[in-house]
């Protein structure tokens, strides 16, 4: 009797004694095995990318950025990447997202939009856009970038004070250590110096 329990109950959570595939998808989660689509075939990359293949690229729990399917999406991409970063109505992460994306499109209005987006004083969107903005174009503007973190480091938010400071401490140790003499908070300069 406990031994048919037992096969009944995996049986119901998609566990095969036998060896056969398991079955998730009535949790709406593809198998292991089989991998969701990520990108267009090369002829359809030539079509403009749409606001919808963006967002699904953008959803997921267990969300990683795959540089190849941004790139893959076809003009537009950027445009639309910037439009859902830069939409109130949208959930955080989402924007978030679309930050942490655009840093892999190199252009000046990409580099305008995530410096702008630091420069904006909220909080959150000010450190996701400097970090963006360091993943992007640390290499190609250094001294674009080096200007944006001394910026940041005068910030009234302690916490973008501090993603500055991390910065500052990589790229320009002078400018480093006279913001950390100027620091007002103890626990930002207590984490600058670790």
């Amino acid at each position: 009797m406990r031994l048919s329990w037992l096969i009944g109950a995996l049986w119901l959570c998609g566990v095969s004694l036998l060896g056969a595939q398991e079955n998730t998808s009535r949790r709406g989660m593809p198998p292991p095995e089989q991998e969701v689509p990520e990108a267009r075939t090369p002829e359809a990359s030539r079509t403009p990318a749409t606001h919808k293949a963006v967002l699904r690229l953008l959803e997921g729990r267990h969300w990683t950025l795959r540089s190849g399917a941004f790139r893959r999406l076809g003009p537009g991409a950027e445009e639309l990447l910037r439009e859902i970063a830069e939409d109130s109505t949208r959930i955080n992460y989402l924007r978030f997202r679309a930050l942490e994306a655009l840093s892999l499109f190199p252009s000046d209005a990409t580099a305008d939009f995530l410096e702008a987006t630091a420069r904006r004083g909220e909080r959150s969107f000010s450190r996701r856009g400097l970090a963006a903005f360091e993943a992007g174009f640390s290499q190609s503007r250094p001294s674009r970038f080096q200007a944006l973190a001394r910026d940041l480091a005068t910030s009234p938010l302690p916490d973008v004070r501090l993603q500055a400071g991390r910065v500052l401490r990589q790229v320009d140790p002078q400018s480093f250590s006279r913001m950390l003499r100027q620091e007002p908070e103890a626990w930002v300069r207590e984490e600058l110096s670790r």
